[in-house]
């Protein structure tokens, strides 16, 4: 899988970095969702990230993927995901997964049949 990518606190370093196929049963408590990304935007967040204002990387890499306003279709979800299903087409804005978050996920109509 292909991502936008920064090393943060290095201006300017935007390229493209390679990541493993990320799988719904890879985060914990069953609440994973797989998205398939059709549209993905960037903004001042992730110009500012690249200018080196602010942003870590996550603990296992050495980079942050930035684009985090995106929409797409789900894939996949976990068995204690409820507001999503496969097919649906959802948008979102997050730096990260909330591990504290509501119990519901919310989702955009189902898209075309």
């Amino acid at each position: 899988m292909k991502a936008v990518a920064v090393f943060p606190g290095k201006p300017n370093s935007i390229h493209l970095a390679d990541l493993p196929e990320p799988k719904v049963d890879e985060i914990l408590g069953g609440r994973g969702v797989l998205v398939e990304v059709l549209r993905v935007g960037v903004d001042g967040t992730d110009k500012e990230i690249n200018d080196a204002e602010y942003g870590e990387a996550p603990v296992v890499y050495e980079f942050l993927v930035i684009g985090h306003e995106s929409f797409g279709r789900v894939l996949g979800v976990g068995p204690n995901v409820r507001g999503l299903e496969p097919d649906h087409y959802h948008g979102g804005s997050d730096r990260g997964a909330q591990q504290d978050g509501p119990d519901d996920a919310t989702s955009d109509e189902p898209g075309p049949t």
